[in-house]
């Protein structure tokens, strides 16, 4: 969830590469598939507005539109811009490899591109690879062309740093300023995932009517920009807010609502929230029924570190102080 799932779902950050006779038309999505219809009848017109369209087809979250004219007119030639499409659209598939493997060309393609470091940031943070993430986002706030991008930068770079020594509140003033800047500029996916990521500094602050608020309001974003998987780490963060304020019965109810949509991939996802949730605040039992099959996946470093966190918690709960130790 939220920049805890920034390493599941992740920040997804990219910029605008500039073109000339449609650039004042694609400031929001629906603008850009507009012209994109327009210009359908000239696959190269196509190519050239959609490769010029990155910051507003990625900021507004509207990848399965973008990935399906890719599929459709296969270029001669790809360029960073398509590279980084095709790279979010697996993502958004949860296929790391091919998420990491389509960012990779597009930095060897122009390692200097907005959109590809963008991207890259993202898909750092998909991986789990919190350490690159961190060096990363703080290039791109200080070097960045986009004035977006180097919000996004020092935003994610803040609130990584937050779980070390940065300032939470600093933290959460800068995304909210982030989520209004975005939101001006028609871009809900990123309206979207600063919220979340906002709940999350609340919810480690445990504030969680204010977590609960920004969740709610970055799911309301999030599913208008088509992100299944932030909207998922949305719910999940209710869940949480509802069950610290005692309402474990709502909270269960969040968690079915978030499991009905869950792709297979997110499993782990909703596993360790639901594993968190009952041990804290609920049954012990299906705690331990809910973390037996999260241990059994096959997990990135971060969730792994994430669920042997809950199995000491759990055995915390039970007493169990030398199993808990084990787990440490």
């Amino acid at each position: 969830a939220g920049l805890e799932q920034a390493a599941a779902n992740g920040h997804d950050i990219s910029a605008m590469a500039s073109y000339d006779c449609v650039s004042a038309l694609t400031t929001t999505v629906a603008d850009a598939a507009l012209v994109l219809d327009a210009a359908a009848g000239n696959v190269d017109e196509l190519l050239r507005v959609l490769d010029g369209s990155i910051e507003s087809v990625v900021g507004a979250g509207d990848i399965a539109l973008a990935s399906g004219y890719l599929d459709k007119h296969e270029p001669a030639q790809t360029t960073p811009g398509f590279e980084v499409i095709r790279s979010r659209a697996a993502a958004r598939r949860m296929d790391v490899p091919a998420a990491i493997r389509h960012a990779n060309l597009a930095m060897s393609l122009d390692p200097t591109s907005d959109s590809a470091l963008g991207n890259q940031l993202a898909v750092y943070f998909l991986a789990g690879n919190l350490v690159e993430a961190s060096a990363l986002a703080s290039q791109i706030a200080t070097t960045a062309r986009s004035e977006l991008l180097r919000d996004i930068g020092a935003a994610s770079w803040l609130v990584l740093e937050a779980s070390l020594e940065a300032n939470l509140d600093d933290g959460a003033a800068l995304l909210h300023r982030l989520a209004a800047k975005s939101r001006d500029r028609g871009h809900r996916h990123y309206e979207g995932v600063s919220l979340l990521n906002a709940a999350q500094i609340h919810r480690a602050q445990g504030k969680a009517e204010l977590a609960e608020s920004e969740a709610r309001d970055a799911a309301d974003a999030l599913r208008q920009s088509s992100s299944g998987s932030e909207v998922l780490s949305a719910r999940l963060a209710q869940a949480w807010a509802s069950a610290h304020l005692g309402d474990v019965t709502q909270a269960r109810n969040y968690l079915s609502q978030a499991a009905e949509t869950c792709p297979t991939a997110s499993r782990p996802e909703w596993l360790l929230e639901a594993t968190t949730i009952e041990v804290w605040y609920g049954d012990e039992d299906v705690a331990a029924s809910y973390l037996d099959e999260l241990v059994s996946r096959d997990l990135n470093p971060a969730l792994r570190a994430a669920a042997e966190l809950a199995a000491a918690q759990l055995a915390l709960r039970r007493g169990d102080l030398d199993g808990a130790d084990r787990e440490m």
